[in-house]
């Protein structure tokens, strides 16, 4: 697997049809500037990078049309869920136990949220409702019970959580709190699907743990042309860190 232009035939793609994860936003989660005490205008680190509560059954529905007319190029075997192959790398207890403490321990950095449900019950979740918790943050049965402070609605967005570049596999790191548990969640599926093992892969966050990196802002043009916004995302200091990996 190799990406070499934008503008190539289509032969495989990652996509994500949206789940339960827009069944959890709030209208708080809309709002990027908030007051603080003081009167003072704040961003909100409830934002969640949407300005309006969405359907989430008329979404699914129009990405079902998106998917269809991607499947009429790649065939239905090359267009990939990325919740399908998230369950792939959840199957044992060791995989579960190692994306869930990654989780929680950013759940806790960046909201302070202490997750009062019991772990085990967690981890003794078949696959694809473990799969579930991580994309929504909840646990539904018996009750619903909050397991990380807000879902992933972002993750529709796929062209950011990862870069790819001829046989290269960049996993990108975001700016915003909103999209760095899909990073996380990418970072595992990379690590652990066959789909990405022949990809020379680079964790930006590692490398560089004080910069923030999205795919959105990348356009391959051809095998030695890479053209890079220069936006909030990514800096120009983002830019210049991932030029010696090439």
């Amino acid at each position: 697997m190799a990406v070499r232009s934008e503008i190539d035939p289509i032969r495989q793609v990652l996509i994500h049809t949206p789940g339960s994860e827009h069944n959890y936003t709030l209208p708080k989660n809309t709002t990027e500037w908030v007051a603080d005490e003081s009167g003072q205008l704040i961003h909100n680190p409830d934002y969640l990078l949407f300005d309006d509560i969405i359907s989430p059954s008329g979404m699914a529905a129009e990405h079902n049309e998106l998917e269809n007319v991607l499947t009429a190029f790649t065939g239905k075997d090359h267009t990939y869920q990325f919740n399908d192959i998230l369950v792939d790398t959840l199957q044992t207890p060791a995989q579960r136990q190692e994306l869930y403490s990654a989780c929680s321990t950013l759940d806790q950095k960046l909201y302070g949220m202490e997750n009062s449900v019991d772990t085990q019950k967690i981890l003794d979740l078949e696959a694809p409702d473990f799969a579930a918790v991580l994309l929504s943050g909840r646990i539904t049965n018996p009750i619903l019970e909050t397991v990380f402070k807000w879902p992933l609605p972002n993750l529709i967005f796929t062209r950011d959580i990862a870069v790819t570049l001829n046989n290269a596999l960049i996993l990108t790191w975001g700016r915003w709190p909103a999209r760095q548990r899909e990073m996380l969640l990418m970072k595992h599926v990379a690590h652990h699907h066959p789909l990405f093992s022949s990809f020379t892969q680079f964790d930006f966050h590692t490398i560089c743990p004080d910069l923030f990196l999205e795919g959105g802002d990348f356009i391959v043009l051809d095998e030695e042309t890479l053209l890079i916004g220069l936006s909030e995302r990514n800096s120009k200091a983002s830019i210049e860190a991932i030029l010696p990996l090439f």
